[in-house]
C-alpha cells in the first residue's frame, strides 16, 4: 500500500550567529530538487515561525550575577524565547528561572515552592541592582 499523502512536523532551534531561515532554505532546496526529479511530487511547505536566537555572554555583569546568586553555572538551552526580542530593543537579557525544564510544559509539571520563593528573592535583588 502507498499512502496518498503524508505530512510530517519540523522543528528546530539556530544556534547564535546562524540565520533563522537556514533550515527552512535547505528544506525548499530538497523539495525544489524532488520536483524536478518527479513532476507529480507536490509539497506544500507552511512555516510557522522563525525565531532568532541569542546568546549573553559568560562576561555579563547580569550573566555573573545570576550565577553566583544562584549557585549555579549559565549554560544553553534548545527551546524559544523571546529573548531575541528583548535584545532588538536594547535589553540585555536571559533566561532564568526556577524549576526543571524536564518537568516544565507537560502534564503535570510543576515548581517546587521553595524554588520559586529563592527565583523570586533572587529576581528582586537583580532589579535592585540592576534597574534602579
Amino acid at each position: 500500500m502507498i499512502a496518498g499523502e503524508c505530512r510530517f512536523t519540523l522543528e528546530w532551534r539556530t544556534i547564535p550567529g546562524q540565520s533563522p531561515d537556514v533550515v527552512l532554505s535547505r528544506v525548499r532546496t530538497a523539495v525544489a530538487d524532488l520536483q524536478t526529479a518527479d513532476p507529480d511530487f507536490a509539497c506544500e511547505i507552511d512555516a510557522g515561525r522563525a525565531d532568532d536566537s541569542f546568546e549573553t555572554g559568560d562576561e555579563s555583569k547580569l550573566v555573573k550575577f545570576l550565577e553566583e546568586r544562584s549557585a549555579q553555572a549559565a549554560g544553553t538551552v534548545a527551546f524559544g524565547t523571546e529573548a531575541p526580542s528583548m535584545i532588538a530593543l536594547g535589553a540585555e537579557a536571559v533566561v532564568f528561572g526556577p524549576g526543571n525544564i524536564r518537568v516544565a510544559h507537560r502534564t503535570g509539571e510543576f515548581v517546587p515552592i521553595d524554588e520559586l520563593k529563592r527565583c523570586v528573592n533572587i529576581l528582586h535583588d537583580a532589579i535592585e541592582r540592576f534597574c534602579v
